[in-house]
């Protein structure tokens, strides 16, 4: 069920697969319409983002720890920076995040990576020019607690890895960590 994720890091997986199939639907009025069937860990994970439904996080590592026995090979979790951050009541990333590193009985900073709000990249398909525009965008703030770490990166999402790969160049450049592993809840189908 999880899908190795290749990029800079030392580890990376998917939990599964997001969306099994979308089917277009166009009602009697010529109303469009997606019938959308995904995954268990992609409809908790739509569950959590989309209908604010902050207990299925909990759900959510569950499935985690079920299926990865070795999550303890970090001493650290840091989440993804959301790129969206007014409008969410909570942001899901880290309320999956505080559930990993409290099950794992380890710290987890939240702040240590900040995207900028910059230019939209979910609609840029070359991998190249979303890592450029990343790059622009995010930063790390230096924090001696993450010296010589091994770092669990959580992010819900894995589409193309620039956002992932660019934390990681960040953790290991700037952050002098000794390790990053990489977990996600879903992935996208294709890789873009």
């Amino acid at each position: 069920m999880s899908y190795k994720l290749s990029g800079n890091w030392k580890w990376g997986s998917a939990y599964d697969i997001h969306t099994l199939k979308s089917d277009k639907k166009v009602d009697q009025w010529g109303q469009e319409s997606w019938d959308t069937e995904r995954s268990k860990m992609g409809e908790l994970v739509y569950r959590l983002k989309y209908r604010n439904e902050k207990h299925v996080a909990v759900q959510i590592v569950d499935l985690l720890f079920a299926e990865y026995k070795s999550l303890n090979i970090a001493n650290l979790v840091i989440p993804v920076p959301p790129s969206l951050t007014s409008h969410r009541a909570f942001q899901p990333v880290f309320e999956i995040s505080y559930e990993i590193a409290r099950r794992l009985e380890v710290a987890i900073l939240y702040d240590v990576l900040s995207k900028s709000s910059g230019e939209e990249i979910k609609r840029i398909d070359d991998i190249d020019m979303r890592k450029e525009i990343l790059r622009k965008n995010m930063s790390i703030r230096m924090d001696q607690r993450i010296v010589g770490k091994r770092i669990l990166l959580v992010d819900d999402l894995y589409r193309s890895g620039a956002t992932l790969n660019v934390a990681t160049e960040l953790l290991y450049d700037v952050g002098n960590v000794s390790a990053v592993y990489v977990l996600t809840m879903t992935k996208t189908r294709t890789k873009i």
